[in-house]
């Protein structure tokens, strides 16, 4: 807080940023399978739970 009321700011470009912008196609694969997967997951979870509230709802007839 000094710095900025003093007037002394030391302002260079960071090399490390630069660096991990590059994100690789691995990266994406990775997210991309994670997602399908929980995505596969939810649907699953979903279809079950309508499975089962169906079949208490129908009584002896």
């Amino acid at each position: 807080m000094t710095d900025l009321l003093a007037g002394d700011l030391d302002i260079h470009a960071d090399t490390h940023v630069d660096a991990a912008q590059g994100a690789t196609w691995k990266t994406y694969a990775a997210w991309a399978i994670g997602g399908l997967l929980a995505l596969a997951m939810l649907v699953f979870v979903v279809r079950r739970a309508g499975a089962q509230r169906n079949t208490r709802l129908g009584g002896a007839a």
